[in-house]
């Protein structure tokens, strides 16, 4: 058998070679693509080497911690002012009422004018007085205005703020006037004793059947006072009654002052009658 002829051992390639150049071509392509890529790449940044102090200040925002996110501010819970919701009336008298009728009105028995000149005058802001037996009743009205089902607790002591003087109108006229409405509940607190002796007192009156009072929305209650004269003189009165409405307390006052007047004597009249004011009788009263 006749052996293959064997190539030289330093023989060199051939560019020549179909494989070899193929494979060079490759080499080529994919060394201009990387060129390409190169060029198209932006430059990158000098580095910059921090300073100790830079380093250090780095080094303390990393170890502190986040700054938390910036909230909406919470609304601050506005308190019910709830005396607003509660109605408390001025004193007024209780039925049959004694006024003291003004200076510009001078009675004359069986006359119409004088009944029509009381009558078309506000006379529930004048003046009360006794009959002679030296005694005045008044009442204070409350009712509950407060909107939802909220219950208000009224307290069963009120407190009389009375403002004295010993100057009384002379002569001074008193007629019974108004008339008197259905029956219903109210509330006989103590008596309060008027004494002219102090320009100013203060005084309280208890109901003791109850240690307290509840209304519910648009409920009231009627609370009366008997007020007795010690001696003659004109009082000014004002009452105030503690409440309580969920956890929040106050007090309320009536409006304005009503007046009582205990005279050392008096002239009565009586302008209820239809046929027109009536003379009653005079009487003397020098106080208990």
């Amino acid at each position: 058998m006749q052996e293959e002829p064997r190539k030289p051992a330093g023989s060199r390639v051939k560019l020549s070679d179909p494989q070899i150049l193929a494979a060079l071509i490759g080499l080529f392509g994919t060394l201009v693509v990387a060129l390409i890529g190169l060029l198209d790449r932006p430059p990158a940044a000098p580095a910059v080497t921090p300073t100790p102090g830079e380093a250090a200040a780095a080094l303390v925002l990393a170890t502190e911690s986040p700054v938390p996110l910036v909230s909406e501010p919470a609304l601050t819970p506005v308190e019910t002012d709830y005396s607003t919701w509660i109605h408390l009336s001025r004193l007024s008298p209780d039925c049959p009422t004694i006024f003291v009728l003004p200076a510009f009105i001078q009675p004359e028995h069986g006359s119409r004018v004088v009944m029509d000149q009381i009558y078309n005058e506000d006379y529930y802001n004048w003046p009360v007085a006794h009959d002679g037996s030296g005694s005045v009743t008044l009442s204070v009205l409350v009712t509950s205005q407060v909107p939802g089902s909220e219950w208000i607790e009224l307290g069963n002591t009120l407190t009389v703020d009375i403002q004295a003087s010993s100057e009384l109108p002379d002569p001074l006229h008193a007629a019974e006037t108004g008339a008197c409405g259905g029956a219903g509940e109210v509330r006989q607190f103590s008596t309060v004793e008027l004494e002219s002796s102090f320009d100013a007192l203060q005084a309280s009156t208890t109901y003791s059947a109850a240690d307290f009072f509840t209304l519910q929305p648009g409920e009231f209650e009627v609370f009366k006072i008997t007020f007795h004269c010690r001696r003659p003189g004109r009082y000014r009165l004002q009452v105030s009654i503690p409440y309580r409405v969920l956890e929040q307390r106050g007090t309320l006052t009536t409006p304005q002052q009503t007046e009582v007047i205990c005279p050392a004597s008096a002239t009565l009249w009586d302008a209820v009658s239809s046929e027109g004011i009536e003379y009653v009788g005079e009487y003397v009263w020098e106080g208990e």
